[in-house]
């Protein structure tokens, strides 16, 4: 992928990432990112680029379950498309740009470019917070307000080299439900 003439248009860029409420929870299987304990000791996630995740921690993940308030929640075509519909309203409100995104039945990824120095939680909440807004206009009681599991990930962007491997990362997801590529003007609907 060339280099996007647009890449000093922006200060900062993040990639952000979380997950739909009660999806990957700490302890799954398939591997997780979240603090855990073994031994009574406390220990930071594992989520360092190109490093394992953690995985299969029955008992954590026993433990995760008990703690939803709702039914887990899994994103359809529908929703993916009124996200990302807000995600650009969200990024336009601001005066910042949604370079990529990917939307899968239960995660999120999105790269976004701002002006300044606004801090990553920040914008990680704002993103979820509309589009939280915009489900519940759109379905009414249907998941009581939980969509998003608490938290979620922020790294900051800001080599040329990582940008361009996080747009490769976002738009190579397996199974996305809908994705969107800002340079390419790629807009990938199932």
């Amino acid at each position: 992928m060339e280099n996007p003439i647009w890449f000093n248009d922006f200060d900062r860029f993040w990639f952000l990432t979380w997950t739909s409420y009660g999806q990957w929870l700490p302890g799954e299987e398939k591997g997780f990112v979240s603090n855990k304990f073994e031994h009574g000791i406390r220990e930071s996630k594992n989520n360092v680029p190109g490093t394992p995740y953690d995985s299969d921690f029955s008992d954590l993940k026993a433990y995760s379950q008990g703690l939803l308030k709702t039914e887990p929640v899994l994103l359809s075509y529908q929703k993916a498309v009124l996200i990302h519909e807000q995600f650009e309203e969200t990024a336009s409100f601001y005066n910042w740009r949604v370079i990529a995104c990917s939307i899968m039945v239960n995660h999120i990824h999105l790269l976004v470019g701002v002006l300044g120095d606004p801090e990553p939680k920040d914008l990680l909440q704002k993103f979820k917070s509309y589009a939280s807004r915009k489900l519940n206009q759109n379905y009414p009681n249907l998941e009581k307000g939980r969509w998003w599991t608490a938290g979620g990930s922020y790294r900051k962007i800001d080599t040329e080299n990582s940008f361009k491997r996080c747009i490769e990362y976002i738009l190579t997801q397996n199974a996305p439900l809908t994705q969107w590529h800002a340079q390419l003007k790629y807009d990938y609907r199932k």
